[in-house]
């Protein structure tokens, strides 16, 4: 039972026993994110006219940056502040997984799907329909 306590109170407990050191290097990472969103965003303002594909698939990845970087902020104040559930690891944590997920699905959406999309834009071959007539109708 104190084992189970003891993990709770490390993810739930907003001032651990030791100090928090990593202020200036999560204020950077926050910072980063805000100028990766306003790299990508003027990257899609300029390529995405031309290219729909590359618009569809990472238009939201821009937002996603500022949503990350508040909540690293939001983390970071709530440690400050030594507010009971802002400034939990739980929220850090949490916040780092869903952001590695979004950049590597992200990372896939490039290699993978975008890629198929840019081939078949240069070679001429439409893409493959879902659904097509040809399989329901009657000759």
């Amino acid at each position: 039972m104190n084992i189970v306590l003891n993990l709770i109170r490390y993810f739930f407990h907003p001032i651990p026993g030791s100090p928090f050191k990593f202020y200036i290097p999560l204020l950077i990472i926050a910072a980063l994110l805000v100028l990766l969103g306003i790299g990508i965003r003027y990257y899609l303002k300029k390529k995405g006219r031309d290219d729909k594909p590359l618009k569809k698939l990472f238009g939201n990845l821009p937002f996603a940056c500022y949503w990350f970087a508040a909540f690293i902020l939001g983390n970071l104040f709530g440690r400050y502040e030594r507010f009971p559930l802002l400034g939990a690891r739980f929220i850090l944590y949490g916040t780092a997984i869903i952001m590695a997920y979004t950049f590597l699905k992200a990372l896939y959406r490039y290699k993978k799907v975008y890629s198929k999309h840019v081939v078949h834009h240069v070679t001429g071959i439409p893409a493959q329909k879902k659904y097509t007539t040809e399989k329901y109708s009657r000759r």
